[in-house]
This record gives structure tokens, C-alpha cells and sequence, in this order.
């Protein structure tokens, strides 16, 4: 999974995360993918049901809300398996996952829809092997990850890349993973991959790579060891943060170079991050932060915890836990988490049926202050 931060934490004053979730639509299954586009969130997964209004609403595997109101929008595709990545550009929303048709037509993988009409976008129709984990847009190019070996016929190494104007495959971005690839992020001068490979373009490098947005090539200078695959990346001014499965869970705070600036473990893996302002958000299985970065048989914190459920705040410079506090119930949590600071949300999915202290089934939206 990954995250951009739209808007800029840098100039913009910084934001309070609520603690307490907006009331909004809910919906029947797991969320796995939000992302914001305008006034508007949209929301993929394995729901087949969204409530709103005190009803039911078919909405299959993906969805729509006004991001200020929380209100259930019309938009309707119908994707016939579950949905694991959204990114979006102008007027168009790209989704990823495992179906193998969306409004009726063959779509495997992956699919372009009006962000208005959720009609397909007849020019983005490309033969995909497998499924789709992460998608990102940026350098005029949408970004998808996953367990993706072919496109079009041609081999891929677990990502590829299409351009935005046209939507055709660019056969010249061709980066090679040796394991599955989790999530994707887009920075200004360079891609980040996450997943399970330990080499990637044939080096050995693990969990997390950088690449060239243009033409796939390993920046060799960056160094990180996130020491467990990775699935989900969050760029922002200082770096890059990273969340981590492996014994317990572990989130990351890299500089530019990948040196490790500080860890923040947990009793369960995370599967989620997003920077807000001066806060890293972290979301998964977890039930409680560690004190310090160490774990133990199981994931049991070494030196003490502190409860945290399915959802913790560290402080972007340090990494030590601050006291906000939104839990989440369920075993399996938070698996996806965006912001958008232009509309002032901050969006959270996965399994859980209450939030916050709030009954809010698989979706949440919390408002920045």
C-alpha cells in the first residue's frame, strides 16, 4: 500500500488529527484502498454492500464519498473480485487488484475509470498477469506493483509503468524484483518500491528500493534495511517512512541516503503509514507500540508497551510515541491509510467495526484541525 501526502505539511500550519471519526458511509467487507481526488474519497476492497442513509447500497468492491460530508456518492463501477490499489489523476481513478472484469468488460488487474461516471476508459485497456498490489501517479505516469510478470505480452519484474496522456504501456520502465512487490511511492526525482524481493535489477538489496522514475534503474547510493518485507511507503520532507510485517512490526524513518533515522516497533505487523504534519501514523495488527525498537519471540516488546490499538502516532523526528489515541478494533485492523491536508481528512480502512471509540465499519474518516 502506499500513501502521498497531498498538499504541503511544510508550509501549511500543522495539523491536529481528531480523535473521535466523522460519521460516514460504512461498508460490508474489508477496506484495502483509499485515495483522494478533489472534494472526493474513493474507496476499494472486498465490500459488496455500503450503508448510508440507514440502508443498504450495492457498491462492488469500490465506492465514493464526498470527503467533507462523509456522504455516499453515486458513483458506481462493478468490479467482479476484490480491489487492493487506487491512485488518481486528473479525472480519471486507476484500480488494481484481483478481478478479471469491471462494468461488465474484460479488465484483468487493472482498470481506468471517469472519476465522475465510474465508466471504463476505453484507451487503458492493457492484458495484466497478476494481481495489482500498489498504484501511484506522479512524473506524468501512473506506477502499479505487484505480482506482475507480464503486461501487454512483454515481461515485467513485478512493476510497470504507463503514461498518463495516452495510457500506453512505456516498455523503457522496467525495474526487476525477485519477490513480490507491496507498495509503490512516487517522490520528485526518484520511485520508491516495497515488498518480499531481496534483489532487485539483480542487486542485492532488501525490502525497499529506489529507482529512476524514467528509466527503472537501481539508485545504488540508497541503503536501507527494513529487515522484513514492506507494505507501505510514505514520502515526505524528511524522508521516507516505511511499515514492516516480520516478528512484531516495525516502522521505519529513512533519510535520502536510506540511513536509518529511527524505529518504532509494535506487537503485530504494521501494514500502514501516513505522515500528517509532525505525526507518522502507523496502522495494522498491533495491539501495543513498544517502548524502545526491540522485540522479541513473537513480537513481544522487550522493554514494555503501551497500549495502542491497530493504530498508533510517532513524532517525525524522533519516532517516540505521542499520545494520540484512535483505536481500532478487530484482529486484523488498519490496511489502509491516506491524507489529503487540501480538504482536511485523514482516511483509514481495513476489518474493524468500531473506531475512535465510534461504531464505523471498515471505513473511517477523521477530520485535521
Amino acid at each position: 500500500m502506499i500513501v502521498v501526502c497531498h498538499g504541503s505539511a511544510a508550509s501549511a500550519a500543522t495539523p491536529v488529527v481528531a480523535l473521535r471519526p466523522d460519521a460516514t458511509a460504512a461498508f460490508d467487507g474489508a477496506v484495502r484502498a483509499v485515495v483522494y481526488a478533489g472534494g472526493t474519497v474513493y474507496v476499494g476492497g472486498d465490500f459488496t454492500r455500503a450503508y448510508a442513509g440507514g440502508r443498504a447500497h450495492a457498491r462492488e468492491h469500490l465506492a465514493a464519498l464526498d470527503a467533507r460530508s462523509g456522504t455516499l456518492l453515486p458513483w458506481h463501477p462493478v468490479a467482479d473480485g476484490p480491489v487492493y490499489a487506487l491512485a488518481a489523476a486528473t479525472g480519471t481513478v486507476f484500480a488494481g487488484g484481483e478481478f478479471a472484469r469491471v462494468n461488465d468488460e474484460e479488465r484483468a488487474y487493472l482498470a481506468a475509470l471517469d472519476a465522475a461516471t465510474g465508466d471504463l476508459d476505453a484507451r487503458f485497456d492493457h492484458t495484466v498477469d497478476g494481481p495489482v498490489h500498489a498504484a501511484a501517479v506522479g512524473h506524468g505516469r501512473l506506477y502499479v506493483a505487484g505480482e506482475v510478470h507480464r503486461v501487454d505480452g512483454g515481461r515485467r519484474g513485478g512493476a510497470a509503468a504507463f503514461d498518463l496522456s495516452d495510457g500506453r504501456l512505456l516498455d523503457d520502465w522496467r525495474p526487476r524484483a525477485n519477490g513480490r512487490v507491496h507498495a509503490v511511492a512516487v517522490a520528485p526525482d526518484r520511485v520508491f518500491l516495497g515488498g518480499a524481493f531481496t534483489e532487485l535489477n539483480g542487486t542485492g538489496t532488501r525490502f525497499l528500493a529506489v529507482v529512476d522514475p524514467y528509466s527503472g534503474e537501481l539508485e545504488t547510493g540508497f541503503r536501507a534495511d527494513p529487515r522484513a518485507a514492506v507494505h507501505g511507503i510514505a514520502v515526505a520532507d524528511r524522508g521516507v517512512y516505511v511499515a514492516t510485517a516480520g516478528t512484531g512490526g516495525r516502522g521505519f524513518a529513512f533519510g535520502p541516503d536510506g540511513a536509518r533515522r529511527w524505529t518504532f516497533a509494535t506487537d503485530g505487523d504494521i501494514q500502514a503509514v501516513v505522515v500528517v504534519g509532525a505525526m507518522v501514523l502507523f496502522g495494522g495488527h498491533f495491539d501495543h507500540a513498544c517502548r524502545t525498537g526491540r522485540t522479541g519471540e513473537r513480537g513481544r516488546c522487550v522493554d514494555g508497551t503501551q497500549t495502542r490499538v491497530k493504530l498508533a502516532a510517532a513524532a517525525v523526528t524522533d519516532g517516540r510515541l505521542l499520545p494520540w489515541r484512535a483505536d481500532a478494533n478487530g484482529v486484523t485492523g488498519v490496511l489502509a491509510m491516506t491524507v489529503d491536508l487540501s480538504v482536511g481528512k485523514l482516511s483509514v480502512g481495513g476489518l474493524f467495526t468500531a473506531i475512535g471509540g465510534a461504531p464505523q465499519r471498515r471505513f473511517a474518516q477523521f477530520s485535521l484541525g
